[in-house]
């Protein structure tokens, strides 16, 4: 009932947050036509083309939104660098304001003021698509995983669990070591290696050691990232002999976390 609400909620607040900066564009659109023309400001065509992408853009989401219900969040960013351009002509426009006629002051003040609305508008609008995407992968099967990792990891780690990204934690399983999720010490390893990652100026150092009894640990390779399976193949093959590969950590201190068999690769 509770995430209903919120679902519910959160819409409300999208469907809001996409009219707002709808108008606000318009509106910053509007007094770039009539006063930059007026006032002969020297960036306003360049102005204009800015305004133009974010109408553009503005038209994807709303045409996106009414197909499927989502918000891209990737859209909202792009106005939000469109944003950030128009500032940066503004403040080129508003460097000598002593040189500009009292008119061209004043309509760029009402420019200011709208872009500020505007950003107000887009932040919230971009605040309510993340927290509504957030909340969806609490409840999509195809983070499964994932949440199971975030619980590990909250054991390893109660302020990295607490605070980790069901998002970030996916990608990064991309690339992890293949692990049976049947086995809770596995996944207990797999966050402790994930936590070791966040590690600054954490480095990952990769041995063999030959499979016949006896042998020693041989140095293979450094890596600032935790080694891919496509790393390890690809080490595998350099050796070309039957072998096991380790992968250590450097920080806090040297220690050995995974365990590669060749065959299994």
């Amino acid at each position: 009932m509770f995430e209903r609400l919120f679902h519910r909620d959160t819409r409300r607040e999208i469907n809001q947050g996409i009219e707002k900066l709808k108008v606000s564009i318009i509106h910053i659109k509007a007094l770039v036509t009539q006063d930059g023309s007026q006032s002969g400001w020297p960036y306003s065509d360049r102005m204009a083309l800015v305004i133009q992408d974010m109408q553009r853009v503005m038209r994807e989401i709303s045409k996106e939104h009414a197909r499927t219900g989502r918000v891209p969040i990737v859209r909202v960013k792009e106005i939000r660098n469109d944003l950030g351009k128009l500032n940066r002509l503004i403040s080129n426009e508003t460097r000598k304001p002593q040189d500009r006629p009292k008119s061209a002051r004043s309509s760029m003040a009402a420019l200011l003021h709208a872009c500020a609305i505007a950003h107000v508008a887009c932040s919230r609008l971009y605040t309510a698509v993340a927290r509504l995407e957030k909340q969806q992968r609490e409840e999509d099967p195809r983070f499964e995983d994932a949440r199971s990792l975030r619980t590990a990891l909250v054991q390893v780690d109660r302020a990295v669990g607490r605070g980790a990204d069901l998002l970030a934690l996916d990608q990064w399983l991309n690339t992890a070591p293949s692990t049976d999720w049947r086995k809770p010490e596995q996944i207990l390893r797999l966050a402790q290696i994930y936590a070791l990652t966040l590690v600054p100026g954490q480095s990952w150092d990769v041995h063999y050691r030959s499979r016949a009894p006896g042998h020693p640990l041989v140095f293979v390779a450094k890596l600032s990232r935790f080694p891919n399976l496509d790393d390890l193949d690809y080490m595998s093959q350099q050796i070309g002999v039957d072998v096991e590969l380790f992968v250590a950590a450097s920080r806090p201190r040297w220690r050995l976390v995974w365990q590669f068999s060749v065959g299994t690769l």
